[in-house]
Order: C-alpha cells, then sequence, then structure tokens
C-alpha cells in the first residue's frame, strides 16, 4: 500500500498542486517535496510499522525508543541543520538527506525483527 500510495503522490504532484493558486517558486519546492516523499514513503511506512506496532507491541519499548531517539538526534536532526546552514541547500534536499534516518532506523530495525529478541512474554501465567 506504502509503494502505491508513494507511486500516486509522485504520480499525481501536478494534478494536487493544480488545486492551489502559488508562486512558481512555492509550486516548485512543493513538487520537489512530494517527490522525496513520495520516495521515502515506503521505508518509512515499513519503520513505522516495525518500530511502533511489532517491536513495542511485542515489549521490546527500549529498543524501539534508541532507535527513534538516535535516528532524530544523532541523523535527521544534525543532517538539517548541516544541509540548510552550512551547505545552503534548498529544502527538498534538505528534507532528502533528513530521510536518511529512516535508512538508519531500516538497517537496525529489520534485523532486530528477524532475531525475534523483541518478543516478550507481557502476560504473566
Amino acid at each position: 500500500m506504502a509503494l502505491f500510495a508513494g507511486g500516486i503522490m509522485i504520480l499525481g504532484r501536478e494534478f494536487f498542486l493544480s488545486f492551489y493558486n502559488i508562486s512558481d517558486t512555492a509550486y516548485m519546492n512543493a513538487h520537489h517535496l512530494m517527490f522525496v516523499s513520495g520516495l521515502a514513503l515506503c521505508i518509512k511506512i515499513t519503520n513505522f510499522t516495525n518500530v511502533v506496532s511489532v517491536l513495542r507491541g511485542g515489549g521490546d519499548t527500549r529498543f524501539g525508543f534508541l532507535l527513534d531517539l538516535t535516528g532524530v538526534w544523532c541523523i535527521g536532526v544534525p543532517m538539517a541543520f548541516f544541509a540548510a546552514f552550512f551547505l545552503n541547500l534548498p529544502v527538498y534536499w534538505v528534507m532528502a538527506l533528513v530521510m536518511t534516518e529512516e535508512i538508519y532506523k531500516f538497517g537496525l530495525g529489520i534485523p532486530r525483527f528477524l532475531s525475534r529478541k523483541w518478543i516478550r512474554n507481557l502476560v504473566k501465567n
């Protein structure tokens, strides 16, 4: 579903943006932002489902917390700051670099899921 939604977002950019009376600059920024969002949607939804639903639901709240914490504060925020203020990149490039935190979460979250170490007995007999 995420691949489908991302594809719709990418392919339907012109259609969705046609509803808004905005400047050419705002249009191009939104156009590029929708492309970046559409590309990242599948991995972002996979991470959300894995970390929030599976790992935390299975009792591995600490790993999920640490994965989110380190992803945001060690990758996402520093990338945004560096890209915006040192490289002076456009907003869509900043967003693309911030999305690298999703690759980090995917790279650590999927092996944790496959290891089955996240399964905890939450009910005492």
